[in-house]
C-alpha cells in the first residue's frame, strides 16, 4: 500500500495542487468541489478522511467526494452537468440504469435512446459488472474500485465509487475515465496524470507557470488557449500569445498583472472577471504552490468563458430593477425565493411584514395572515395559488405569470377587490426559482365590471333578467336532457296602455316595478324570471312535480296583486309544459299563441297550451301589417346620403370616413366604418374623429395636418390601441357637397406583411417619426435614447447638428445634455463655458409661445447680439428650437442646426417632442427611484440597502484598516413627544450634515430613526479619533441636542460586523452616562434652547434681509419685506425653513419675531422716509400670546418714525385657524398706528368674509395664482376681479412671486399696481438695500 497523498515533492502536497484545481471554479454546476459542497450541504454527500491506494482500488484523499443517504430526485438537477459520469442503478441482476447524466453516456459512447432500446437500460449488457457485484456485497458503506471495460473496441480503465441506498434499493455511482493513469510509476507522475485527467473533464482551460525556469505548460486547451504550443517560454506566453488570445484594455491588463504578482508573492488565490475587447467575458484565476525539492513557486492559471453567465446576470439585474420600479407604484409587492422558501423584501402595505421575514419562511408568513386579510370564500384558491409546489409546477409547465382576483379584508366588515400577480423566473447564478408578487387595486374596476354585467343581464327598471339574458338561460336549461317536468309562462299586463294614458308613464313604471317584484317573490326557487318587453314577462320553472304547482303560484300572484290598493293590476298568461328536451322557439311559440288566445277571449285568466286550442291570428302580425307603408324620416334621408358614400367607397372592405379638417368633426362613414367602431351613424353624430377612432378626448398628437393635400394621398401607419389593429391610413383633401373635407381610408395591415413591407420600403415622414420613436424606446439607457432620437432628427432634416438642452429643476438654468453631429457637418460644435452661459441665458428669457425658426443668423441680431456672434462663429446658417414642456412644466428644449431638407416641417418636431418629454420624465423617475433605493430620504445619507451592497467592499483584500462610528441622538423620542417630529427631523438632518462635513471620505448610513453608522476604510486611527472629537465639540457648541457616540478601529481582522458590535456597545455606555447626568430634569432642554437662542441673537447670528417691492408701471421701489436669516457658523446663511419650525415647536419663536420687529423700527428711524413701507410677518404662535401688544408698544416707544411705514403681515391660514383671538390682536395693532396686510391670499379656497371683518391696508396675492397666469385664462379672469374688488374696497394690492417678464406684462394689462418677486430682486442684506434704494434715491 502506498500513501500517495502524505508524501511527495511539494510543500503543499499534491493534494493542495489537486484541490486548487477543484476549488478554482465557483459555479457548482461546472466545478467538482462546489458541486460536492452543494450536495454535502443538502445532506447528500459526506467526506472521507481516508486516502490509500490498494491494488485494484483507489481513494483520492480527505477531500474525496462520497455519496450518502438521502439522495432524491432533486439530485438530478444538481448533477446533470457534472464533469464526470454520475448515474443510478437498480439493485437487480441486470443493474438497470435508472438515470445517467450527459457525461455518463459520453463515457459509454452511446446515446440515451440506444441504451434504452438496444440494451434495455442494462449496464451488464454494456460493461463487465463483476467489480460492481463485489462492491455491493462488501460490508463497507461505500465501495471504490478500478475496473476495465471494452468501449467501442477499446479497453478503458475506470475509477468508480458505488454507494448502496437501502431505503430505495438503488446504487449511486460516479465514474472517471483514468485509462491514461498508471499506478506505481512515480508518485509525482501519478499525481500529474490524475490531475491532467481531472482537468480535461472540467470546462476550464488551464496552464502552469514554472516561475524559476520561466516555462509555461499548457494543461487543458479548448478555446482561448487552443493556438498555444504545449510548452513555451514565459516571455513568448505574455508577449506573443496572451495579447492575441485575451485582448484586454490597459486597465484590465494592469489589474491581471497585479493579481499575478500578488499570487506569486503572497501565495493567495486571485480571481478576476474581465471583459475582452472582443466583447467576451472571462474569469481568470491564479493559485500557487511550492516545490518541495527547491521551494520554488509554481503558478497555476485557469481561464473560463463566462459570457453567457454575465449576459444572463445582466439581464436578470435589468429585469428585477425594472420590475421593482414598476412594483413600487403597486399596493404591495414582494420578492420571494421559492426554492429557499424565503422573502427577500416587501413594500407597500406588505412593508409591515419585513420585520417577520427573517423569522418566518414564505410559507409560514402567508399562511399565518391569510385568515386575517383574505375573504373566507377566496382563501382556498388563494392558498392553492401561493403554494410553493404549485408555483414550481407552474414554472416547469412553462407558466411564468399567474393572476388571481380576490377580496382583501381592510377593516372589520369592509373589503376591497384586489388582484395578485406572480411573475416567475430563474435566478441565473444559483438556478433558483424566484417570484415577484404584487397587488393591484381593482376595486373600482371590479365594481364597474359587476355594474356592467348587471346592466347587461338585468332590466334596469324592474330588476329582473332582460330579454336576452332570460332567453339565453332558458335555452341552456332546455338543452339539458332531463325527465323532470318543466313549464314556460308568458305573462302580459291587462289594459296597460290605458293605465299609461290615464295616469302617465311614471305610474306605468311603478306598476311594472311592483308586478316584477311580486313575480320574483312567487317564482323564486328554481325559476328564471325576465322582462320580455313592454308589459310582457316570461317565467321558466326548471322543475315541477305537476301543473298544480303552477296553479298555486299564479293564484298566489293574483292574491298579492289584489292586496295593492293603489292600482288594479290584472294579467293574462299563456303556459306550455315541457317534458324532456325541447327548443326555445317551439316552447315560446306555444306559450305565445296560448296567451293571445286568452287576451282575445277573456282577460285576467291563464290557459295551458295543450288544453285549449284556437285559430285566432297572431296579434303582433296584425300590428306589423298596420305599420307597413309609413314614410321616410330624416334618418332615411341620411341613409340615402350614406348609400351614396358607400357606392363611392364600397360598403364593405376598407374603412372610410370623412372629417372636417378644421374641427375634426366626423361627417360621414361607410358601412365598414360603422361596423368596425361598433356605433351607429346617429351615435357618431356631433363627435370628433379622434373620439370615435382612438377613444381620445384631444386631437391625436401624431396627426400630420401639414401633410394633407388635394394632390395626392398622404400615407402613414397607425397602431390603433383602441381598436386593437394596425392600419395603413391614406389621407387626402377632397370636395364633398361643395366643402373641402378630409377623406381617410384605413386599410387593416395587422396580418398583411406585404403591405407593411411596402410601407417600410417607401418611408414617409410619419414612418420616419415612428421608426425614430421605436428606436429611442428600445434603448436601454437615457443617453443612448437621446442619441438615437437626435440621429433620427439629423437624418430626417439632413442637419449638421442637433442637441437637447435640459433645464435644471432647481436653478432654472439650461445645460446641453446630449448632441448629435450629422454626417453632413465639417464644423466643430463644442461650446466653451462662456458660450454655454450665453445660450443658457437666452433660453431662460424665451417665452416659448411657439417653435422658434431662424432662417439665417441675421434674424438673431435684433434679439441677442451675443447669440448672433455665437451662430456666426459656429457657421450656423439656420436653426430650429422646440420647447419641451408638458402641462406648463418645463423640461428643456430641442435645437437643430443647418437643416438641408424639410425645414418647414414643424409638425414632425412637435410630434416628436412629446415622446422626448416622456423619455426625460422616465429618466428623472428612474434617477429618483435609484437614489431613493440607496439613500435616506430625510438626510440624503446612505441607507441600509447601500450598507448591504457595500459589505463585500469592506471584506475585500484592498481593506487594510476599518474604522466604525455609531451615533445616536439622545432622547429623540422625548423630543418628538414634547416638541413634535418637525424638531426631531431637524435635529436628525443637522447631525447628518455635520457628519458629512467632517467625515468627507467615509460612508455614512442612517439605519433607524436616530441611529447613524459611519464606516471609514484605510483611515488612520488618530485621524478618526480627531474627527470624532471635532463632531462632539461642534454638537456641544452649536446644537440644541446631544449625541452618544461609539468608536472602534482595527487593522488586523477588519471584521466590520464585530467592529459595529463594539462601537454599538460603547455608544450604549455613553448614552447611559448621559441619562444619569440629566437627573430627570424635564425643562432643561427648553432652558438650554432659550439660552442658546438669546446668545446667538446677541452674537449677531440672526440677521434681517430685505426683499424690495416695486410699482409695476414706474419700476420704482415702494418698500420691502423684512425676512429673517441665520448665519450658521458651519453651514453659512440658512433660510427660515431650517430653524423657524424648531423654534415654533419649542415655543421660543416670539424672540425672533420681536427681534425682527425692533430691527425694522431701527431702520425706519434711521431712514426717516414716509414713502417707504416695510412689512414683516409675525408667527401665528406669537400673535396668540397675551402680552404681544405690550411688547410691541414698548419697542415702538423707543423709536421715532412714521407709524404708517411699518406693516404687519398676517397669512390667510392664520386668520382662518384662530380668527377670534387674532381679530382682537389685529384691531389692537391698528390702534398702534401700524398697517395690516393679508398675506398669501388665494393659496387655498379664500374666505372673503375676512375682508369684511377686518380692514386690511394691503392684500398680497400668493405666487400660486401668479404662476398660472400665463397658461390659464381662468386665472386671469379671477385676478382681474380681485383687483377690481380691492380697488372698490380701497385696499392696496401687491402680487408676490413675479418671476418672468410675461407674468409682469399680464399683471400690467390687468391693472395690478405693485409686484414683488425674483424678477425684480431677491432678498438682500440691509446695507445692499440701503445702497440701492435709500442712499442714492432723491
Amino acid at each position: 500500500m502506498m500513501n500517495v497523498m502524505r508524501t511527495g515533492w511539494c510543500s503543499y502536497s499534491q493534494k493542495s495542487l489537486l484541490l486548487s484545481v477543484i476549488n478554482s471554479k465557483k459555479d457548482y454546476a461546472f466545478t467538482a468541489f462546489q458541486f460536492c459542497v452543494r450536495m454535502q450541504h443538502k445532506g447528500m454527500i459526506r467526506v472521507s478522511q481516508r486516502l490509500d491506494v490498494h491494488e485494484g482500488e483507489i481513494d483520492m484523499g480527505e477531500d474525496n467526494i462520497m455519496l450518502c443517504e438521502g439522495l432524491t430526485e432533486q439530485l438530478k438537477d444538481m448533477i446533470a452537468y457534472a464533469p464526470w459520469a454520475c448515474y443510478f442503478l437498480k439493485r437487480d441482476k441486470e443493474l438497470t440504469i435508472l438515470y445517467g447524466n450527459d457525461a455518463f453516456y459520453t463515457l459509454l459512447k452511446q446515446t440515451r435512446d440506444d441504451v434504452r432500446y438496444k440494451y434495455k437500460n442494462s449496464l451488464s449488457a454494456l460493461l463487465s459488472t463483476e467489480k460492481f457485484s463485489e462492491g455491493y456485497r462488501s460490508d463497507s458503506k461505500i465501495s471504490e474500485f478500478l475496473h476495465d471495460a471494452e468501449i467501442d473496441n477499446e479497453t478503458h480503465r475506470f475509477y468508480t465509487q458505488l454507494k448502496p441506498m437501502e431505503a430505495e434499493d438503488v446504487y449511486c455511482c460516479m465514474s472517471l475515465d483514468v485509462s491514461n493513469f498508471v499506478l506505481n510509476k512515480t508518485r509525482k507522475e501519478d499525481m500529474f496524470q490524475l490531475l491532467h485527467i481531472l482537468l480535461k473533464q472540467l470546462r476550464q482551460e488551464a496552464f502552469v507557470i514554472d516561475v524559476k525556469n520561466q516555462i509555461v505548460h499548457m494543461v487543458n486547451q479548448k478555446k482561448f488557449l487552443a493556438d498555444f504550443p504545449e510548452m513555451l517560454t514565459y516571455t513568448a506566453f505574455f508577449s506573443e500569445y496572451a495579447d492575441k488570445a485575451l485582448p484586454l484594455s490597459e486597465a484590465d491588463h494592469a489589474r491581471l498583472q497585479h493579481a499575478y504578482h500578488k499570487t506569486m508573492q503572497q501565495h493567495v488565490r486571485t480571481i478576476n472577471e474581465v471583459k475582452l475587447t472582443s466583447g467576451e467575458w472571462v474569469r481568470l484565476q491564479f493559485c500557487t504552490y511550492e516545490k518541495k525539492e527547491d521551494g520554488e513557486a509554481v503558478i497555476m492559471g485557469f481561464i473560463e468563458d463566462i459570457s453567457k453567465e454575465k449576459l444572463e446576470y445582466v439581464t436578470y439585474l435589468k429585469e428585477t430593477q425594472f420590475y421593482h420600479m414598476l412594483l413600487s407604484e403597486k399596493q404591495a409587492y414582494g420578492h420571494i425565493n421559492i426554492t429557499q422558501d424565503q422573502f427577500y423584501g416587501m413594500g407597500g402595505i406588505w412593508n409591515l411584514y419585513n420585520e417577520l421575514s427573517e423569522k418566518l419562511t414564505y410559507t409560514q408568513l402567508y399562511t399565518r395572515f391569510i385568515h386575517k386579510v383574505v375573504h373566507p370564500e377566496d382563501r382556498r384558491s388563494y392558498m392553492e395559488l401561493m403554494d410553493r409546489n404549485n408555483l414550481t409546477q407552474s414554472y416547469e409547465n412553462g407558466i411564468t405569470r399567474l393572476k388571481y382576483e380576490f377580496r382583501r379584508i381592510i377593516e372589520q366588515n369592509k373589503m376591497m377587490w384586489m388582484e395578485i400577480e406572480i411573475l416567475l423566473f430563474k435566478e441565473p447564478l444559483q438556478n433558483e426559482l424566484m417570484a415577484l408578487m404584487y397587488l393591484t387595486d381593482i376595486d373600482e374596476r371590479k365594481k364597474s365590471s359587476f355594474q356592467l354585467r348587471y346592466e347587461s343581464e338585468f332590466d334596469q327598471l324592474t330588476d329582473v333578467y332582460n330579454k336576452k339574458s332570460a332567453e339565453t338561460k332558458i335555452m341552456q336549461c332546455l338543452r339539458k336532457q332531463t325527465e323532470d317536468l318543466r313549464a314556460f309562462l308568458i305573462l302580459d299586463l291587462d289594459n296597460f296602455k290605458e293605465i299609461n294614458d290615464s295616469f302617465g308613464h311614471k305610474a306605468g313604471d311603478e306598476i311594472l316595478i311592483l308586478f316584477a317584484s311580486q313575480l320574483k317573490a312567487v317564482f323564486h326557487e328554481h325559476c328564471i324570471v325576465g322582462r320580455f318587453g313592454g308589459d310582457e314577462f316570461i317565467v321558466f320553472m326548471k322543475q315541477i312535480a305537476s301543473d298544480q304547482e303552477i296553479d298555486e303560484a299564479l293564484l298566489k300572484l293574483y292574491q298579492k296583486l289584489q292586496e295593492e290598493k293603489l292600482y288594479d293590476i290584472k294579467f293574462s298568461a299563456g303556459i306550455t309544459l315541457v317534458k324532456g328536451s325541447s327548443d326555445y322557439e317551439t316552447v315560446f311559440a306555444q306559450a305565445d299563441k296560448t296567451l293571445y288566445q286568452v287576451k282575445n277571449s277573456q282577460k285576467g285568466v291563464y290557459q295551458y297550451y295543450n288544453r285549449a286550442l284556437s285559430s285566432i291570428p297572431d296579434i303582433r302580425e296584425e300590428i306589423a301589417e298596420k305599420t307597413e307603408g309609413t314614410g321616410l324620416s330624416y334618418e332615411n334621408l341620411e341613409l340615402l346620403e350614406k348609400k351614396d358614400f358607400d357606392t363611392y367607397l364600397g360598403e364593405v372592405g376598407d374603412i372610410a370616413y370623412l372629417v372636417d379638417p378644421d374641427t375634426y368633426d366626423l361627417l360621414l362613414g361607410n358601412t365598414a366604418f360603422y361596423d368596425r367602431v361598433g356605433l351607429t351613424k346617429s351615435q357618431c353624430r356631433d363627435k370628433k374623429c379622434y373620439e370615435i377612432m382612438h377613444r381620445r378626448k384631444t386631437p391625436c398628437p401624431f396627426c400630420a395636418r401639414a401633410n394633407w393635400s388635394r394632390d395626392k394621398f398622404y400615407l402613414w401607419k397607425d397602431m390603433n390601441t383602441a381598436l386593437e389593429q394596425e392600419f395603413l391610413i391614406k389621407n387626402k383633401l377632397i370636395l364633398w357637397k361643395q366643402q373641402v373635407v378630409l377623406l381617410a381610408i384605413a386599410v387593416d395591415i395587422s396580418n398583411d406583411k406585404s403591405i407593411v413591407d411596402s410601407l417600410e420600403s417607401h418611408a414617409t415622414e410619419s414612418h420616419f417619426l415612428l421608426s425614430g420613436i421605436q428606436h429611442m424606446q428600445e434603448c436601454v439607457n437615457f443617453d443612448d435614447a437621446m442619441q438615437s432620437i437626435l440621429e433620427t432628427i439629423c437624418h430626417f432634416f439632413k442637419a449638421h447638428h442637433a442637441g437637447i438642452w435640459i433645464m435644471d429643476e432647481q436653478s432654472g438654468l439650461y445645460t446641453l445634455k446630449s448632441e448629435w453631429i450629422g454626417c453632413y457637418s465639417k464644423d466643430v460644435w463644442t461650446l466653451c463655458e462662456e458660450e454655454v452661459a450665453v445660450l443658457s441665458a437666452w433660453l431662460s428669457a424665451q417665452k416659448w409661445n411657439q417653435p422658434i425658426k431662424l432662417e439665417n443668423p441675421q434674424a438673431m441680431i435684433g434679439e441677442s447680439f451675443d447669440m448672433y456672434q455665437l451662430m456666426q462663429s459656429h457657421h450656423v446658417e439656420n436653426q430650429h428650437w422646440i420647447h419641451l414642456e408638458e402641462h406648463g412644466e418645463e423640461f428643456g428644449c430641442l435645437v437643430i442646426n443647418n437643416t438641408n431638407a424639410n425645414f418647414q416641417n414643424v409638425s414632425f418636431l412637435e410630434s416628436l417632442s412629446g415622446f422626448i418629454v416622456n423619455e426625460i420624465k422616465r429618466h428623472r423617475l428612474l434617477q429618483a427611484t435609484l437614489h431613493a433605493n440607496h439613500y435616506d430620504l430625510l438626510t440624503d445619507v446612505l441607507n441600509r440597502n447601500s450598507y448591504e451592497n457595500n459589505l463585500s467592499r469592506y471584506q475585500s483584500d484592498a481593506v487594510h484598516s476599518l474604522g466604525v462610528i455609531v451615533a445616536n441622538i439622545d432622547s429623540l423620542k422625548k423630543i418628538n413627544e414634547d416638541y413634535g417630529t418637525v424638531t426631531g427631523d431637524q435635529y436628525i438632518r443637522h447631525l447628518a450634515n455635520l457628519m458629512k462635513m467632517i467625515f468627507t471620505q467615509s460612508d455614512i448610513y442612517r439605519f433607524n430613526g436616530d441611529e447613524f453608522l459611519l464606516v471609514a476604510i484605510n483611515c488612520e486611527k488618530a485621524v478618526l479619533e480627531h474627527k470624532v472629537q471635532m463632531l462632539k465639540e461642534k454638537i456641544e457648541k452649536n446644537e440644541n441636542f446631544s449625541v452618544s457616540l461609539g468608536f472602534s478601529w482595527d487593522s488586523v481582522e477588519c471584521d466590520v460586523t464585530a467592529l459595529i458590535h463594539t462601537a454599538d456597545t460603547v455608544m450604549k455606555l455613553n448614552k447611559k452616562r448621559h441619562y444619569d447626568e440629566l437627573h430627570g430634569s424635564d425643562d432643561m432642554q427648553h432652558r438650554q434652547l432659550l439660552r442658546n437662542l438669546t446668545k446667538r441673537i446677541q452674537k449677531g447670528e440672526y440677521v434681517v434681509y430685505l426683499q424690495p417691492k416695486y410699482h409695476l408701471k414706474s419700476h420704482m421701489g415702494i418698500g420691502a419685506e423684512a425676512l429673517i436669516r441665520q448665519k450658521h457658523p458651519e453651514f453659512g446663511i440658512l433660510p427660515p425653513s431650517e430653524f423657524i419650525p424648531v423654534l415654533e415647536s419649542n415655543g421660543v419663536i416670539r424672540y425672533i419675531d420681536l427681534f425682527v420687529f425692533e430691527e425694522v423700527c431701527q431702520l425706519l428711524q434711521k431712514w426717516q422716509r414716509d414713502d417707504m413701507v416695510v412689512s414683516l410677518n409675525f408667527s401665528r404662535i406669537t400673535l396668540m400670546e397675551d402680552d404681544i401688544i405690550n411688547s410691541m408698544k414698548k419697542i415702538l416707544d423707543m423709536y421715532d418714525f412714521p407709524r404708517q411705514c411699518l406693516e404687519i403681515e398676517m397669512t390667510e391660514s392664520t386668520m382662518e385657524n384662530c380668527s377670534a383671538m387674532v381679530y382682537k390682536t389685529v384691531q389692537e395693532i391698528r390702534q398702534l398706528g401700524l398697517r395690516i396686510s393679508l398675506d398669501d391670499f388665494g393659496i387655498r379656497y379664500s374666505n372673503l368674509s375676512v375682508l369684511n371683518d377686518i380692514h386690511f391696508d394691503t392684500l398680497k396675492l400668493d405666487k400660486s395664482l401668479i404662476k398660472t397666469l400665463v397658461n390659464e385664462q381662468r386665472s386671469r379672469i379671477i385676478l382681474r376681479n380681485i383687483i377690481q374688488m380691492c380697488r372698490d374696497l380701497d385696499i392696496e394690492m401687491i402680487a408676490e412671486g413675479v418671476e418672468t417678464s410675461r407674468q409682469e406684462d399680464i399683471l400690467k394689462t390687468l391693472d395690478c399696481p405693485n409686484g414683488q418677486g425674483y424678477l425684480f430682486a431677491r432678498p438682500i442684506p440691509v446695507d445692499t438695500f440701503e445702497d440701492h434704494y435709500i442712499l442714492h434715491r432723491p
